[in-house]
């Protein structure tokens, strides 16, 4: 009997110019998905959004968001932000980049029996369990993207303190936005306060970081939103998951009712997401296999070294080279089926013969 697999989503903040661009140019099915996505959201922002997430030039191993806005300290030095980086489109391209990908290995044999998605990725979990169709998933997206950029600008940090640790430290201006891990969590708020909290913390030797967002996402300055979210969710035909996923605002697997009810989607975004707990509770599904679906590998390490973790080396692979990874997206995708197949999980992929005529595979 084949091992469970888990497919878990991130968010934004891993992405850059040129994500998925490689398996664009050789994926078929992957193809297929971003463009079938990104017509259906130039319909909401009136853009073609293969333009500004795959601008002229750019392709695996280019420079990196952080490179690309000239930041070293997560901000961006007065300089104009990358369209990447807006969330206006950020949002939707992940969410396009993610789902492809999903599609893609799930045209391999690759299916998942459990998901997890951290912020918007939980509507991709969403959108592959059949709770939402992809067109309503997709102007939900939009949509909600361009409610955020309507409200006043925040900012986030990220701590190495426990969540009662850092809620001690935190004032009216300054919300817990997540809680990844028992010492790692998520501080967001208006952009004064966050640098406030960020020289005291630096100032008791406290490890933080700033995060390249100009929203306070998951704090009380989100609920402006809330309204009009729910209203836009009463338009939509909401469906029972057929495929389980943890949910960010419960810590645990969503139930019909959430899942269906307008209300969970619009506290979804003000609400802490609560990461840790879900991982927990991943972790109790029995020989689980995580597979990170998207850019870089911190849902993985954080999957990876979660103190619920069964004992040994439960394998956790991500799908998508990271920023400052050079790996061709192929080879990195074709590398992470090879080993899923070795592990008893019955992947279809072409034969790597067929698809190796550059090398991609070399040294697997």
């Amino acid at each position: 009997m084949s091992r469970p697999i888990a497919f878990m989503f991130p968010g934004v903040g891993d992405h850059y110019a040129g994500m998925g661009h490689g398996l664009y140019q050789t994926e078929p099915v992957f193809r297929s998905f971003v463009d079938q996505c990104t017509a259906l959201l130039s319909g909401h922002l009136g853009e073609d959004l293969r333009e500004v997430f795959h601008p002229a030039g750019t392709a695996r191993g280019g420079p990196s968001l952080a490179e690309l806005l000239g930041r070293r300290d997560g901000t961006d030095n007065g300089r104009r932000p990358a369209a990447v980086d807006r969330t206006l489109f950020a949002q939707p391209l992940v969410f396009t980049i993610e789902y492809a990908l999903a599609r893609q290995l799930m045209s391999w044999g690759i299916t998942p029996s459990a998901m997890v998605g951290y912020s918007l990725g939980e509507y991709v979990a969403a959108c592959l369990a059949g709770v939402m169709s992809l067109e309503d998933t997709v102007a939900l997206v939009a949509r909600r993207a361009e409610l955020i950029e309507t409200v006043p600008p925040g900012a986030m940090l990220v701590v190495l303190l426990g969540e009662d640790e850092l809620a001690e430290r935190l004032d009216d201006e300054l919300w817990l936005a997540a809680v990844n891990g028992p010492m790692l969590c998520v501080a967001a708020g208006t952009p004064d306060a966050v640098r406030r909290l960020e020289a005291r913390l630096t100032e008791d030797g406290v490890a933080n970081l700033r995060t390249p967002t100009r929203h306070a996402f998951h704090s009380a300055m989100m609920a402006p939103l809330s309204e009009p979210l729910e209203q836009l969710l009463h338009t939509v035909e909401l469906h029972p998951p057929t495929t389980p996923f943890l949910s960010n605002v419960t810590g645990t697997w969503i139930t019909d009712e959430e899942a269906t009810g307008p209300a969970y989607w619009a506290r979804h975004l003000r609400q802490t997401v609560r990461l840790h707990a879900g991982l927990g509770e991943l972790w109790r599904l029995p020989s689980v296999i995580a597979v990170e679906v998207g850019a870089g590998t911190m849902l993985g390490s954080l999957a990876a070294t979660h103190p619920g973790r069964p004992g040994g080396d439960p394998p956790v692979f991500a799908t998508l080279p990271g920023a400052s990874d050079t790996q061709h997206d192929l080879a990195a995708l074709l590398t992470v089926a090879e080993k899923l197949r070795r592990l008893g999980v019955p992947v279809t992929t072409p034969h790597a013969d067929e698809r190796d005529d550059h090398g991609l595979l070399a040294g697997r």
